[in-house]
């Protein structure tokens, strides 16, 4: 049986798929857009703060600074969580529902940043990101 089609041609399945796609679009766009200012737009690789998380994820430990890279939501709602100091968030652009569940659990003096998706992968060392790294300043913990 062939599928129903419209006087234009474009099958009902068709018209359907367009239209969910250009819902979903215009509310990632939306979202986006209605994220407080706190969030900084990176746009460039050679951003100093993206050096800085390269570098993190190159060191593979705690960093020159002093601080660890952490990826993905839920090791830095850990981290939120357990009351490191967290220094500075970066985001994946497209990773809206992320952004939206983290950022409220931010402090306000916590740099967050957000970046379209290749900025962000020249800035994490992992083949598939998860939308979410972040600058840690480890706890000291002495032993007993």
């Amino acid at each position: 049986m062939a599928p129903e089609r419209n006087n234009d041609g474009i099958s009902i399945r068709e018209r359907g798929i367009y239209h969910a796609r250009r819902i979903m679009e215009f509310q990632s766009n939306y979202m986006i857009r209605s994220i407080p200012s706190r969030l900084q737009q990176v746009s460039s690789r050679q951003n100093h703060i993206i050096k800085m998380f390269r570098s993190a994820a190159q060191s593979q430990g705690i960093n020159e600074d002093g601080l660890v890279l952490l990826e993905g939501p839920h090791l830095v709602e850990e981290a939120l969580r357990t009351g490191c100091a967290v220094k500075i968030v970066l985001f994946r652009e497209q990773n809206v529902s992320i952004i939206a569940e983290l950022l409220p659990k931010i402090p306000q003096a916590t740099q967050t940043i957000v970046a379209q998706d290749d900025v962000f992968r020249s800035a994490v060392s992992t083949e598939t990101p998860q939308g979410v790294v972040a600058l840690v300043e480890p706890k000291d913990f002495a032993m007993d």
